[in-house]
């Protein structure tokens, strides 16, 4: 039966604020409830270089596209476009 604990995370530790004893190897699910989580890095350089390259296909993408439209071409329906120009 799940029963709410209470932690501060502080300096790569979690401390109870919530009396309780657990047995060695019991199964804790984590929810955070803070404002200010962090999502995680990318540590794997090879998912950066692709996430990089995505990036700089789509935005590379976007600029030939504006250039090319006075001449005629047309992006259609553009997600990447209203993506970027929503944020």
């Amino acid at each position: 039966m799940p029963h709410p604990l209470k932690v501060v995370y502080h300096n790569g530790t979690f401390i109870l604020k919530t009396d309780c004893h657990l047995p060695e190897g019991a199964e804790v699910e984590l929810w955070v409830n803070s404002s200010r989580l962090i999502p995680p890095k990318i540590s794997n350089p090879g998912e950066k270089a692709i996430a990089v390259l995505l990036w700089q296909v789509a935005c590379e993408y976007l600029a030939a596209s504006r250039k090319l439209e006075p001449l005629g071409y047309d992006r259609g329906p553009d997600w990447i476009a209203d993506y970027i120009n929503s944020t």
